[in-house]
């Protein structure tokens, strides 16, 4: 495993997106950069850890009050035995937080008061807390530090003054300040940084992107590409049939069978699987090894192995248009996934390696499926053809399925696409705040939450 070290704490911006893998905002997250309590038993006691654990917290319109960080940072520092930490604000506009400084105010007193607080308290083996801050959006970043120390150079030179004079006031203090003091960067100089290039590397750090984000995956593009090319009567079909099928389903005039998805599934069943079930995949059915045999392998090389799984498909053979065959079945199929007992079932058809058919799975077998399904990789060629479909369906019908967009985001969360997950849970919860699904991948990618398979399977193999 490659180490990366930080020549500057601001760097911990872009390991936090790394970790997260997306780039986050209206956020303010604490990492941990260095504690002497072990996570895990394995480690010595007393012994210094790299970074991590992490929390976040959402910053909304009204800002947080550092009564509220100030408890949760001490719990979170005393807990983990942090000695050096970093709490960063990922904000939509440097400029203008500084511009309206009040949520700034309040991060940098509770940053002081568990600064103070853990000095005093004398921890055994926690001699104080070091917090580093910064402010971060696309473009720009500040040193809090930096702009705290011009700030009190600043006071101490006007109360030396008999008469000061006072070259910025109001809302434009900050900012002023920032700027005269260097404080503020572009964020091209951490990208550049050794740091930035080494995270960089290997494509999978989070930098920041436009909203009309598309996951550089082929399944999504050939489904966004197929559904954008075809005649405007089929859109416009299918979206009559999506409404009308959807306000049906949602009055409770209408319950779904099954039937409809399933035909479709099993036309999306990889030919490999359809051809021989790979008895390997079922992880009741893995032969006992010696532990001289078994190798070490990470989540990160667990998640490797499900990407390059599928490099190499040629997804020119999923014509989605022949799998939903008509523009009005194609809007019944996107409506029905608002039916739960229909959505868990898609779910459980594309993580669950070897199964072929869902037609007959009762809720309590479903419920002992999928926790099968938590013990073994992935297929991600099945998984992502059906993120294909449903995406395909999804762009036909006008991008107007919530649910559909929560589904996606569930099964891109799964393979542990966390930058994807969280733009379809975002999709998701811009048509429908209170999507539970989507609000729940929203939350496991935010708290960098693996789907399970990952550590049973790395346990496994360890």
């Amino acid at each position: 495993m490659q180490t990366i070290r930080l020549s500057q704490p601001a760097e911990a911006a872009l390991v936090i997106a790394h970790i997260l893998g997306y780039w986050p905002e209206g956020k303010l997250v604490a990492l941990s950069l260095s504690r002497t309590r072990p996570l895990h038993h394995e480690c010595a006691a007393g012994e210094q850890h790299e970074a991590g654990p992490m929390m976040s917290f959402p910053i909304a319109a009204s800002p947080l009050p550092a009564e509220i960080l100030t408890l949760q940072l001490r719990t979170f520092v005393r807990t983990y035995r942090v000695h050096l930490l970093a709490l960063v604000w990922f904000c939509d506009d440097v400029e203008r937080a500084l511009a309206h400084p009040e949520q700034l105010v309040e991060v940098v007193s509770s940053a002081e008061a568990v600064t103070a607080s853990e000095k005093t308290l004398g921890n055994p083996g926690c001699a104080g807390v070091i917090v580093y801050c910064a402010l971060v959006d696309r473009a720009q970043w500040v040193d809090m530090g930096a702009l705290l120390d011009a700030r009190d150079g600043w006071e101490h030179q006007k109360d030396q003054c008999e008469h000061p004079e006072r070259p910025y006031s109001g809302s434009q203090f900050w900012l002023a300040v920032a700027r005269a003091s260097q404080a503020l960067h572009p964020l091209s100089q951490l990208l550049d940084s050794p740091t930035g290039r080494a995270l960089n590397s290997g494509d999978d750090v989070a930098a920041p992107h436009s909203q009309s984000f598309i996951p550089p995956i082929p399944a999504v593009k050939m489904a966004i590409t197929q559904a954008a090319t075809l005649p405007e009567v089929w859109q416009q079909c299918s979206r009559r049939s999506y409404r009308k099928s959807a306000g049906s389903i949602t009055a409770g005039n209408d319950v779904p069978s099954f039937s409809q998805w399933n035909d479709s599934l099993e036309q999306l069943m990889p030919r490999r699987l359809k051809r021989l079930v790979p008895r390997q995949l079922a992880p009741r059915e893995q032969p006992a090894l010696r532990d001289s045999e078994r190798t070490k392998r990470s989540e990160e090389t667990v998640r490797e192995g499900v990407r390059e799984s599928v490099s190499s498909v040629s997804w020119e053979k999923y014509h989605y248009a022949d799998v939903a065959k008509s523009p009005q079945r194609a809007g019944e199929l996107l409506a029905q996934l608002i039916c739960q007992k229909v959505r868990d079932r898609v779910i459980l058809f594309a993580v669950f390696p070897t199964i072929c058919s869902v037609t007959n799975v009762s809720d309590r077998k479903l419920v002992a499926l999928m926790g099968e399904a938590s013990e073994a990789m992935p297929d991600a060629e099945k998984v992502h053809a059906v993120i294909g479909f449903i995406t395909f369906l999804n762009t036909l019908a006008g991008t107007c399925g919530a649910h559909a967009y929560a589904t996606v985001a569930y099964l891109h969360w799964w393979l542990g696409e966390g930058s994807a997950a969280m733009h379809a849970a975002e999709c998701a919860l811009a048509q429908s705040p209170e999507c539970s699904l989507a609000k729940l991948v929203h939350y496991a990618v935010s708290v960098q939450l693996p789907p399970p398979w990952v550590e049973s399977v790395a346990t496994r193999n360890n």
